[in-house]
Order: structure tokens, then sequence, then C-alpha cells
């Protein structure tokens, strides 16, 4: 029971992290949730790398990593500052570049099938 108590803090915590992050991006006009063509067209002038970067890593990323470090902290679980540091980093860039890159698919264009190479002459 207890370490269902941890995960849920844990939970928690990385909620509160994406929706400090959200009213961040809110606040510079960035909404990476949400429907409508202008959000869209928005997003892909920010393009590939600083979407990834931007809503990836310091968003989902940085909530997961959070997320962890916190169970480990709560349940007393942590190896040493310097080792939980390392993990919150690696996984802060290697979830963060997964879910960007995997959420880069609903802002970029979609390509025909079968594609269009234009008219020959």
């Amino acid at each position: 029971m207890r370490e269902a108590a941890f995960v849920i803090v844990g939970i928690v915590v990385g909620l509160v992290w994406l929706a400090i992050w959200t009213c961040v991006l809110h606040f510079f006009s960035v909404t990476p949730f949400g429907q409508g063509k202008e959000r869209r067209e928005r997003l892909k002038r920010l393009g590939k790398l600083k979407y990834v970067l931007v809503v990836g890593v310091l968003g989902s990323g940085f909530s997961f990593a959070l997320a962890m470090i916190t169970i480990d902290f709560v349940s007393h679980r942590w190896a040493g500052l310097v080792s939980e540091l390392a993990k919150f980093v690696f996984l802060a860039i290697f979830f963060g570049l997964i879910m960007g890159l995997w959420n880069w698919q609903g802002v970029r264009d979609p390509v025909p099938f079968p594609p269009d190479y234009g008219s020959r002459k």
C-alpha cells in the first residue's frame, strides 16, 4: 500500500509540473494542447527542433523524470544526489525526445498518398 502512495505522489508532482508548464507556454502564446488550425500553424512556425525541446523535453520529459525522482525521494530509495541528478537528466532527455518526436507527427502537414508530383507536360 505504501508503494502505491509513493507512485500517486510522483504522479501528482508530474501533473503539477505539466500544469505549471502549460501555463508558462500559454503566457508565451504557445499552446501545445488542444485543437485548431491557428494552434497548429503556430507550432509549425516554432519548428521541429524547438517543438521537441520545448514541448517534449521541458514538458513531458521533465514531468516524467520529476515523477520518477519524486518516487525515489519519497520512498527513501535514492542512491545519492549525483546519481539521482544523472537519472533525472537521462529520463528527461530520453522520454522527452520520444514524446516530442511522437507528438510532432500531429503538428506537421500530412503526406498525401499517393504523392502528388504535379502535372507532367
